[in-house]
């Protein structure tokens, strides 16, 4: 599976980026490419909800048991992860975010 109206191009998309099209569906990484991680709510909570959600997602090994986990997670949940998976430094970059609101 290959978005169509996003970054994620079937010859210059990169195997990460098919696997996310895949997994999260295109609108979810076209949002995820067009989300402006600083215009996120985020909050302890929802970071550790996050984080539950990455080490499930890794738990489950088959790609039909990763995508019904993907689709059981709440939208914004779904969100963010697909955005953590996109740039791995975002989760630093969240998770401090979340820490001065909690100050």
């Amino acid at each position: 599976m290959v978005c169509i109206n996003s970054p994620v191009r079937h010859k210059q998309a990169s195997s990460i980026e098919r696997e996310l099209a895949a997994l999260f569906g295109c609108s979810v990484v076209e949002q995820a490419g067009a989300t402006d991680p600083a215009g996120l709510t985020v909050s302890a909570d929802f970071m550790d909800r996050v984080h539950d959600a990455a080490d499930s997602l890794l738990s489950r090994h088959s790609p039909q048991e990763q995508r019904a986990f993907v689709e059981g997670l709440e939208p914004d949940t779904r969100l963010v992860l697909c955005m953590f998976i996109q740039d791995l430094e975002l989760a630093a970059t969240l998770a401090a975010m979340a820490i001065r609101r909690a100050a």
